[in-house]
């Protein structure tokens, strides 16, 4: 996976609802960069989803981690299609 189809993947998720609004493309960059990171070397879509849930988690506070794993399940599908 490079940092680039993880970006795409982000962005167009948008998890937390911030390019919907008036927040720059690259407002995602910094959490992308860190899944990018962790995730080299990783084997299934659930290892991904882990990975994501992680770090929105360390970025966004873990108030938000409930809420990740009904979404997860966007990256994962996107994983399983594209980058396997």
């Amino acid at each position: 996976m490079t940092f680039e189809q993880i970006k795409v993947v982000i962005d167009n998720w948008d998890p937390i609802g911030l390019l919907e609004g008036e927040a720059p493309p690259d407002e995602y960059d910094i959490e992308s960069r860190a899944i990018f990171e962790e995730a080299r070397g990783i084997t299934s879509p659930e290892d991904l989803a882990k990975i994501i849930q992680r770090v929105f988690t360390r970025f966004f506070g873990e108030s938000l981690s409930p809420s990740f794993e009904p979404v997860c399940s966007h990256p994962r599908r996107y994983y399983r299609a594209r980058l396997i």
